[in-house]
This record gives structure tokens, C-alpha cells and sequence, in this order.
């Protein structure tokens, strides 16, 4: 029973002496840490000024009346309505829309390269017949032309092509283009974490490695 309380006491002691030896040796690799870490949001930030553009927006709002409720003003949650809500705003991101629109606004790509870079996108607001529709460009003003162009020529083309089942009317303009930037801090700080984190779980490695190689070696 001595011999096993012994074993424990020696067991817990190494122990302890092991934890402090990791920490010391952890310590003494503090400023490679922090250079990781440094190096890592300066990698970032750099990342981002490379490959990253700010963004360019603009949206506006069309309603959608079916036809059989021309006069009614509150809006109707049927399941047609609804449906009828969802296709007219599935029916602004189909080539027969965005074509057009391409082809007025001079731009070098298709209604499938629109929609799969996410140019052109569409959101029925809750509980309404209201479709939000936000126009996504690489600069201001192609971004300001793309939404105007869309807005005039959404509206008819997809009545047209709901064969009159119901009216599409643009309820709010095309707004100012919003421009947001970006976040250099942001990168820089997801930079410095990864740079922090990685060069943190090497030294550890390395420091457990060292120190209990040699352990394990001397007590076969």
C-alpha cells in the first residue's frame, strides 16, 4: 500500500515538474509567437488588398398584384398568391429578363454568369407581396445603371411572361449606390489569430516532443 501511495506522490510530482518545464519552454518561445502572430496579420491584411474589392449595391422593390385582386389592398397570404410571388422573383433572375438588361447596359457576361455571381439577387419580404431586389456590380456607376435598366425593364417583361396572372409594378426606386469597403482590420485580425493559433500548437508540439522523448528513452 506504501509502495503504491509512493507511486502516486513520484507520479503527480513528475508531473508538476513536467507542466513547468512545458511552460517555461513555451515561455521562452514567446516572442516566436508573437512574430507568428504578426507575420500572420500582416499576411492578411495583404491578402486583402490583393484579392479584395469593395462592394457596390443597389435595390429597389416591386409588388405583385395578381389580377383577380386588382382592387384589394391588403395583402393576400393564399397559397397562389404566394406562388405567384415566388415565380415573378425567380422570373427576374431568367434570361429573358437579364438579357435585355445585359444587352442595354453593355456588359460583358450572361444572365447565367449574373446570377451565379450573385449580380443580380432576389428576396420575397416576409408576409407581403413584395419582392426586394439587390443588384450586386464591380463599380458605382455600372451597379447604378444595372438597377435603373432592371427596374424599367423588369416590370413589363414579367407580366408579360405570367401571362396575365398578375401586375408587377416597381413600388421603390433604385436607391443611392451604398459602397462598403473593405474590412482591412477584419483580415488583419483573422491574420493574427491563425498566425497566433498555429505557431502556439508548434512550440507546444515541439516542447512535449523534447522534453518526453528522452523521458521515455531513459526508463526502458
Amino acid at each position: 500500500m506504501e509502495q503504491n501511495n509512493k507511486a502516486i506522490l513520484d507520479f503527480d510530482e513528475d508531473m508538476e515538474l513536467d507542466l513547468r518545464k512545458l511552460i517555461s519552454n513555451i515561455f521562452k518561445k514567446k516572442f516566436w509567437i508573437i512574430g507568428a502572430a504578426i507575420l500572420g496579420m500582416v499576411a492578411g491584411i495583404g491578402f486583402a488588398k490583393l484579392t479584395k474589392k469593395p462592394t457596390y449595391e443597389a435595390n429597389f422593390a416591386m409588388y405583385i398584384m395578381p389580377e383577380k385582386d386588382e382592387k384589394q389592398i391588403m395583402p393576400d397570404e393564399s397559397a397562389d398568391v404566394i406562388l405567384k410571388v415566388n415565380t415573378a422573383a425567380e422570373l427576374l433572375k431568367s434570361g429573358e429578363v437579364l438579357d435585355e438588361v445585359i444587352k442595354n447596359a453593355n456588359l460583358e457576361m450572361d444572365a447565367a454568369q449574373m446570377v451565379r455571381n450573385s449580380n443580380v439577387k432576389t428576396a420575397v419580404k416576409v408576409s407581403t407581396q413584395i419582392v426586394e431586389v439587390s443588384v450586386v456590380m464591380p463599380n458605382e456607376k455600372t451597379t447604378a445603371e444595372v438597377a435603373k435598366i432592371l427596374a424599367e425593364i423588369a416590370p413589363e417583361k414579367i407580366t408579360e411572361l405570367m401571362k396575365g396572372e398578375a401586375t408587377v409594378k416597381v413600388v421603390t426606386a433604385p436607391g443611392k449606390v451604398r459602397v462598403t469597403p473593405v474590412s482591412l482590420k477584419s483580415f488583419g485580425l483573422k491574420g493574427f489569430m491563425a498566425g497566433f493559433g498555429l505557431s502556439f500548437l508548434i512550440v507546444v508540439a515541439l516542447a512535449l516532443f523534447d522534453h518526453q522523448y528522452p523521458k521515455k528513452k531513459s526508463g526502458e
